[in-house]
């Protein structure tokens, strides 16, 4: 992100509709292939724009793509959780 330095990171609160995608889609696809012991599924790219102010006040606008992954075991781990999955930011 545009607004970030080498090695620096910040906290972006995905929207729960979102997160519960993540989560239930790799389950729903593990249920469909009768529970293998894992089912990786790589989702299609989404854009995002962010928005910001810069340091002298001017809002700012970046668009990113979101690329997505998620995956799901046919054994809960001990939160009982079975789809995971991670969101990743790219320019281009």
């Amino acid at each position: 992100m545009a607004f970030l330095t080498a090695n620096d990171s910040v906290k972006v609160r995905i929207p729960d509709t979102l997160h519960h995608y993540i989560t239930f889609v790799p389950y729903l696809e593990l249920i469909a292939q009768g529970k293998p012991r894992r089912v990786d599924i790589k989702a299609d790219e989404i854009g995002v724009i962010f928005e910001y102010y810069d340091i002298g006040g001017k809002k700012q606008a970046q668009r990113l793509k979101v690329g997505i992954k998620e995956y799901a075991y046919a054994e809960e781990d001990h939160n009982k959780n079975y789809g995971f999955g991670t969101i990743s930011f790219a320019t281009r």
